[in-house]
């Protein structure tokens, strides 16, 4: 699709999700993951964005077991959301943010990153949901669109993560919190060992994508 100011191309792959990339001259990069549940879809830069995270990482007993357990304010999220996951975003960059979504009603849930790890060709996968929405599915379901087919469709697009192709997805859970290592083993993801991390002990998994099944075809 053209227009006057920028030109627009767009990738579909399809599997158990499927998943659009759509890239534009000016804007950069979007992506959206459907599952049978859920819509994801690249985070916004948005009012209605910063006040929907602003909740989510606001929200004492969301965080208390991620990462260091310091709730983050709207300034806080604001900094986040535009300096970091829409930037990259605008950048091409398919290792960022999506914002989680109820098909049928459109509802807010929660937050999932595919995110840069400390190695090169090492993503880091990180994820919330909103109180009211534990013990859905959800988790499990957004976890593993993103690591069984968004992070394989990212390497037959050819996209790089830092300079080199992706080839792991990395995760940490706390053992205190057994819903998020459930969730990380059942989207196949291994325990490699134990760290200790933002103050806490947490169980350290892996994924090396030559051992994702194939489920995703581009059309």
């Amino acid at each position: 699709m053209t227009s006057a100011t920028s030109v627009s191309s767009t990738h579909n792959y399809h599997g158990n999700s499927d998943i659009n990339f759509c890239l534009d001259e000016q804007d950069g990069l979007s992506v959206t993951i459907d599952t049978e549940r859920l819509h994801l879809r690249s985070v916004l830069a948005t009012e209605q964005e910063y006040d929907s995270y602003a909740a989510l990482f606001g929200d004492e007993d969301v965080m208390c077991k991620y990462q260091s357990g310091v709730k983050k304010n709207r300034e806080d999220m604001v900094s986040r959301i535009n300096d970091t996951w829409v930037k990259r975003w605008h950048g091409n960059d398919p290792y960022s943010a999506f914002a989680v979504f109820k098909r049928d009603t459109d509802d807010f849930l929660g937050h999932i990153n595919l995110g840069h790890g400390d190695v090169a060709g090492e993503s880091e996968v990180a994820y919330l949901f909103m109180k009211n929405c534990w013990r859905q599915g959800f988790g499990t379901e957004s976890v593993t669109a993103v690591v069984q087919e968004y992070a394989p469709a990212t390497v037959q697009e050819g996209y790089l993560l830092d300079g080199k192709a992706l080839v792991k997805v990395l995760a940490t859970a706390r053992p205190d919190n057994p819903g998020s290592c459930v969730i990380l083993e059942t989207v196949g993801m291994q325990l490699i060992g134990k760290e200790e991390k933002y103050g806490a002990l947490r169980h350290c998994y892996a994924l090396e994508l030559k051992d994702i099944p194939k489920t995703i075809e581009r059309g």
